[in-house]
């Protein structure tokens, strides 16, 4: 499987949680080793010394050069450090609040803005996605007629109908796009639906759950015609300012179109800008802490005595990151600028998880001690 599908998909898990054991000592870096370690910025706690182990340590499974994590609880934000350096040559140190990709953590920002509007009563669940869109499918094709069944609702939960394990990720074939669609530019997220309008379902809409990257990317297609502005505009201006949330912003490929404080990649030419709405952000890690406060990973604002447990996971080449939300309160964001292949994903996302959740533990421990 291409190197950049598998970056581009992210995975989703809610319920209750179980079996978090111990993780082997193994996987730490030795004591030789620790006058190697990368600098930090930020505030030290002593009762976060294990959290800042295990990021440090993951950096290094992972090769990663920068990363920040935060953590937040009951509306404040506790804990916010920076690991490594933010730029190729290793001369700056990557500040607490820097800004990097956040791939599939772009989702549930994505599924909250259009629980916004079905409260603004400018969607349903039930609206129909693509008789809303109204996009013209390419020249000489032949819908699926089960594209009129899908709805918002749909899309929110992953039952849209395509499953990109039996057909493929739109994100991988950019180049095909541009040629079938005959465009003079790199395709924009609007083109690669009109592209899978020609192609067929992999399963009737509602029948089946079925993550999708592509899911995400209609979505946001729909929140631009039922605000009438553009996706990252209604992302910034209407869903987190009104917050007091501000270092959320869309994803730029190129260099001298980022925001200062965001932190070099060693993969190039990755396609930020066509996966805006499924894996086209950048943030800070306080800032998604702050979302977090705000709103459940599903979408849905938080409301006061709810006891709920998420984690999301978000993985494109050069970034894997992690939200958590724990049933003590605590919110926790881990973001990195590496990712190991494929075959080690899910593996290094468990495992940074478990570690970082054990790790809380002990803060919460602490705390109540």
């Amino acid at each position: 499987m291409n190197r950049l599908i598998r970056g581009a998909m992210q995975k989703r898990w809610h319920g209750p949680l179980v079996g978090l054991g111990l993780i082997a000592v193994a996987f730490f870096v030795g004591r030789p080793c620790l006058a190697q370690t990368p600098p930090l910025t930020g505030n030290a706690a002593p009762e976060y010394a294990a959290f800042d182990e295990v990021v440090l340590a993951f950096m290094k499974r992972i090769d990663c050069r920068a990363a920040t994590a935060a953590v937040s609880r009951k509306g404040r934000l506790v804990y916010s450090r920076g690991y490594g350096w933010s730029d190729a040559h290793k001369t700056k140190p990557t500040a607490p609040d820097s800004l990097l990709r956040i791939a599939g953590l772009t989702q549930p920002i994505t599924a909250a803005a259009v629980k916004k509007l079905i409260q603004e009563e400018k969607l349903t669940l039930d609206t129909k996605a693509f008789e809303l869109l109204k996009l013209k499918p390419p020249r000489g094709s032949n819908p699926d007629p089960r594209l009129g069944q899908i709805t918002v609702g749909h899309l929110l939960a992953y039952k849209g109908g395509w499953d990109a394990k039996l057909a493929f990720d739109p994100f991988t074939r950019l180049r095909e796009i541009e040629k079938r669609l005959r465009l003079g530019h790199r395709p924009r997220p609007a083109d690669v639906v009109r592209y899978m309008l020609a192609e067929p379902l992999q399963f009737d809409p509602g029948s089946r759950v079925v993550y999708s990257n592509f899911g995400y990317c209609v979505l946001g297609r729909v929140i631009e015609k039922a605000s009438a502005k553009t996706y990252g505009a209604y992302i910034v201006e209407d869903l987190l300012k009104p917050l007091n949330i501000v270092d959320v912003k869309l994803a730029r490929n190129l260099v001298r179109e980022r925001d200062p404080r965001e932190v070099w990649y060693p993969v190039k030419d990755v396609p930020v800008e066509a996966m805006d709405s499924c894996a086209g952000l950048v943030a800070s890690a306080p800032a998604l802490c702050e979302f977090l406060e705000r709103y459940w990973v599903s979408g849905d604002p938080r409301q006061a005595g709810e006891d709920r447990q998420w984690k999301f996971f978000g993985n494109i080449a050069s970034t894997t990151a992690i939200v958590r939300q724990r049933a003590d309160g605590y919110n926790i964001a881990v973001l990195c600028n590496g990712r190991r292949d494929e075959s080690s994903e899910d593996e290094d996302d468990n495992l940074l998880d478990r570690l970082v959740n054990e790790a809380i533990d002990k803060v919460a421990t602490a705390r109540v001690n």
